[in-house]
């Protein structure tokens, strides 16, 4: 039965029961494997980054933004706009955006590598040396595409200003109401004893991953092919059993998320 909204558990609660162990099994229980494909308009997605948590890292922020005392910027009207967009083909365009968004994914995986890291230990000091100079580059880039932007597509200046002024806002909120996520994240995966290192799809787009009998999730992330403002986001929960063998997961068009990336 679809639970109302009033019936909702407080959002401190529903954070603390999302770090909860959800059937995680003993180090004693046999391997189970689970076998993520992935596939897009009848193609594989080869080299796609998979991370598999043994908790919900969105049930996290989730909570986190409703215990916020002010709520999350939204902008519904000019998420429409950026969904029907129709960029114009142009290489450096591409160029641009591909260069940005290496950066921060490459930024994103520093900081699942820190968060749990021992803070006085000598590799963590030069990992976040390097993470505060890969933020600045981020941020130099992010200004270079979204000037790039208004450039190359003047018929979308405006646009392209709102979106970026948008994106500008709700990273701003996010620093000053989300900043627990990458702690809490660190201290739940230490306690599980569990690596963030994403693992990647092959040419055939799957990937076997050997785990315990528990509760999983699967998560990954593919920009959108034509729209710089895009990208499709799985968040696949899977409860193995010791009694199934194998378990398929699979990521295509049909259960991605498409949503404003920014």
């Amino acid at each position: 039965m679809r639970q109302l909204a009033n019936e909702r558990p407080p959002a401190a609660v529903r954070l603390i029961l999302s770090l909860l162990p959800f059937g995680l099994a003993s180090c004693a229980a046999s391997d189970h494997e689970i076998s993520v494909r992935s596939a897009f308009d009848g193609s594989y997605l080869s080299s796609l980054e998979v991370h598999v948590f043994p908790f919900d890292p969105d049930a996290i922020i989730d909570s986190l933004a409703e215990m916020a005392p002010v709520p999350e910027p939204s902008f519904p009207e000019l998420e429409i706009e950026l969904r029907e967009y129709q960029p114009r083909p142009d290489s450096r365009l591409n160029s641009i955006s591909a260069s940005w968004a290496a950066t921060r994914d490459s930024l994103e995986m520093l900081s699942a590598a820190l968060s749990g890291m021992d803070r006085t230990n000598t590799q963590y000091r030069r990992l976040y040396r390097d993470f505060r100079d890969l933020y600045s580059r981020l941020m130099q880039r992010g200004a270079a595409r979204e000037a790039s932007v208004r450039e190359l597509l003047s018929d979308d200046a405006d646009l392209a200003r709102r979106a970026g002024s948008a994106a500008d806002s709700v990273r701003s909120w996010e620093a000053a109401h989300l900043v627990a996520y990458s702690s809490i994240v660190g201290e739940r995966i230490r306690e599980f004893g569990w690596s963030l290192e994403p693992m990647t799809t092959d040419s055939t787009g799957r990937i076997d991953i050997a785990l315990p009998p528990g509760s999983w999730w699967i998560l990954a992330r593919r920009r959108h092919p034509t729209n710089p403002y895009l990208e499709y986001y799985w968040n696949q929960a899977v409860h193995s059993s010791r009694w199934v063998r194998i378990t398929i997961v699979t990521l295509d068009q049909d259960n991605a998320l498409l949503r404003w990336r920014h």
